[in-house]
């Protein structure tokens, strides 16, 4: 019996093994056909043993028939994709520290600084005084004000600006005898309705005028008779 040999061939797909035919007893193109199936293994559906070759009837495991099963080809498992660790949103960003609230330093009150009290505007045309021509006056002079009442005090009429019940001659005072008083910038004098009258006798004469009737002027330096008690007039 002859035994038909072929030249030696070597598969592609084992290139790295060239292996010659002639070294097995079948056709050296089964043999390549074996080499180069494609080995799917059979699934069982009653016990699930996926290890059956494929052509193969019964299931090895538990005996079940395998033509009538699906073979099922093994599941190629998607790659497995490696995500990156995601950052953790809670710790990514430090946490910012409150800020501390500043201490609260009470304002020191300012010291103010010292104003001198301004003197009062004296005005001094307005200043002006009679001055007692009596020897030994009780009161030596009165002080002028824009209005003064000359006169005595009397419980019914009430007191007086210039008070003349402590002077020698005082008996022919009235109670409201006369009025010195400041309009249109001139010091003036009127008798208030006198038992005695008032007199002037202006400054450089040597006689008193007679007894006044109506309001005068007066002048720096005029004297004036207040029935018996005289004075000298003085302003600015």
């Amino acid at each position: 019996m002859n035994i038909r040999t072929h030249p030696p061939l070597t598969h592609p797909t084992h290139s790295l093994f060239p292996i010659p035919c002639s070294l097995f007893p079948v056709p050296c193109s089964l043999f390549i056909y074996l080499l180069t199936k494609d080995l799917s293994m059979i699934t069982c559906s009653i016990c699930g043993y996926d290890k059956n070759p494929e052509g193969t009837e019964f299931c090895e495991a538990c005996g079940s028939e395998l033509q009538s099963q699906t073979k099922v080809p093994p599941e190629s498992q998607p790659p497995t994709v490696i995500q990156p660790p995601q950052p953790d949103p809670w710790k990514t960003t430090p946490a910012q520290p409150l800020d501390e609230p500043l201490p609260i330093t009470p304002e020191q009150p300012q010291p103010q600084p010292f104003i001198p009290p301004t003197p009062p505007i004296t005005n001094t045309a307005l200043i002006a005084k009679l001055i007692a021509k009596q020897a030994d006056a009780p009161v030596p002079e009165f002080w002028l004000d824009h209005s003064n009442l000359i006169g005595i005090f009397d419980p019914d009429m009430g007191p007086v600006d210039i008070d003349l019940e402590p002077f020698v001659g005082n008996e022919t005072v009235s109670r409201h005898h006369a009025e010195i008083y400041r309009e249109g910038g001139q010091w003036k004098i009127k008798d208030l309705g006198s038992t005695n009258g008032v007199f002037i006798k202006p400054a450089g004469k040597t006689r008193f005028n007679a007894k006044i009737t109506r309001p005068e002027t007066i002048n720096p330096g005029d004297e004036i008779a207040i029935a018996k008690i005289r004075f000298l007039f003085q302003s600015p």
